[in-house]
């Protein structure tokens, strides 16, 4: 994973981690919002998940109880490497874990 970001209601960067601009936090909450007043969303933030693809990078972008989360990883086409203490960073521990699995855990147990 290249970076982890979470905001709160306002758009307010809570927690940035890895190659992430906290100045971005509210054009994140923004856009998730957008996407959720599209037809068949409405109003059902919790139902609605965006991916952002680049040649270098795909970022996922979702809401937990009114948080917008924003992961990022380099994508399978690019050369980027990515800092493997990052991830052990983000949760306090020093293994790897997949985009999956985080997905999974902040689900359950929601960002700290």
């Amino acid at each position: 994973m290249a970076g982890l970001m979470c905001c709160d209601q306002n758009g307010l960067c809570l927690k940035c981690k890895g190659d992430m601009n906290p100045l971005l936090s509210g054009s994140y909450t923004v856009v998730i919002r957008l996407a959720s007043q599209l037809k068949g969303f409405e109003g059902n933030t919790s139902s609605v998940m965006l991916t952002i693809e680049t040649s270098n990078y795909t970022e996922v972008v979702k809401q937990y109880d009114g948080h917008t989360v924003v992961m990022k990883s380099p994508s399978a086409s690019s050369n980027i490497s990515v800092d493997s203490k990052l991830l052990g960073d983000v949760h306090g521990k020093e293994d790897v874990r997949s985009n999956d699995h985080l997905r999974e855990e902040v689900e359950t147990n929601g960002i700290e």
